[in-house]
């Protein structure tokens, strides 16, 4: 009986209270698990030497990785620069346009003349109209952004709006008033100005009115802000414009500016073939009376 109990007791593991004592862990688990800690830490300290190496040579800045959040988990490893703003803004370019529509009138007269005596009987006289747009815009490829990720601000500046397109409608032209001499034969096209002529006097008026640019600025700023405050990237950044200092919503200076838009009409021209009132004008005087263009804003 003695040896039997002695037996047992040699190869029992349990302890006074019958429970299982632990059993000592084998040395190559133990190394296996240095050598995996070891492997961390020289992965870690490879990283931290990458993003140095990076860091210095302004590699991580141009990607938009803050090297110094690599570490710090919890925080975001991505800000904002000027090159994703540009991205987000990219689709902007057909939208930040003004469309103006206008209707203009001409007059042309010519005689034949020896040196400077006009022939009698020799005038001709012909009124038309003519109708075409001319597109307003900017051109974002010359915009540039000023980001502050700590501010979580975006400045915007823009270029001067300029002409994006300047269209006439060749089906438009339409005679108002003919009066042509035997003597000195013409055809309605020969009375025609040019389109480049017509195209430059259309931009020229455009170009020369203050309020339309400024309507077209507004157009372009609203458009540009829509995207950076909608977007993923940038709509937890308070969006500003260069040089904006007047305190005027795109909303309500966009309202203001609908006023007068309407072109339909055009004075100095009748409807029928009879003499127009004014028809002794020199060329180009009917198409001043035109009401202001109409503004159609995409």
């Amino acid at each position: 009986m003695s040896q039997t109990s002695q037996g047992q007791h040699g190869t029992d593991s349990r302890d006074a209270h019958g429970a299982e004592a632990p059993r000592p862990r084998a040395p190559h688990r133990i190394a296996r698990a240095v050598r995996r800690t070891i492997g961390v830490l020289a992965l870690l300290v490879a990283g931290a030497a990458v993003a140095l190496a990076l860091t210095r040579t302004g590699a991580l800045q141009a990607l938009g990785i803050d090297a110094a959040s690599l570490l710090s988990p919890g925080k975001s490893t991505v800000t904002l620069t000027s090159q994703t703003v540009k991205e987000v803004v990219a689709p902007a370019s057909e939208l930040v346009t003004t469309k103006y529509y206008y209707t203009n009138s001409e007059t042309y007269r010519g005689s034949k003349e020896v040196g400077d005596v006009e022939l009698p009987g020799t005038e001709n006289v012909v009124v038309y109209t003519y109708s075409g747009t001319v597109s307003l815009g900017i051109d974002l490829s010359q915009a540039s952004y000023q980001v502050d990720n700590e501010a979580k601000t975006i400045v915007v500046t823009l270029p001067e709006v300029g002409i994006t397109s300047n269209e006439i409608d060749q089906s438009s032209f339409e005679p108002q008033y003919e009066s042509y001499s035997a003597l000195n034969p013409i055809t309605l096209q020969d009375a025609y100005k040019s389109e480049a002529d017509l195209k430059q006097e259309a931009a020229d008026k455009v170009m020369a009115n203050d309020e339309l640019l400024a309507d077209a600025a507004r157009t372009a700023r609203s458009v540009i802000r829509d995207f950076l405050t909608s977007a993923d990237a940038t709509r937890d950044y308070t969006v500003t414009f260069e040089g904006d200092a007047d305190g005027t919503t795109d909303a309500a200076a966009g309202a203001a500016s609908s006023s007068g838009a309407d072109a339909n009409g055009v004075e100095g021209a009748s409807g029928g073939k009879d003499a127009p009132d004014g028809a002794g004008a020199s060329s180009g005087d009917a198409s001043d009376a035109t009401a202001a263009p109409a503004a159609e804003q995409r």
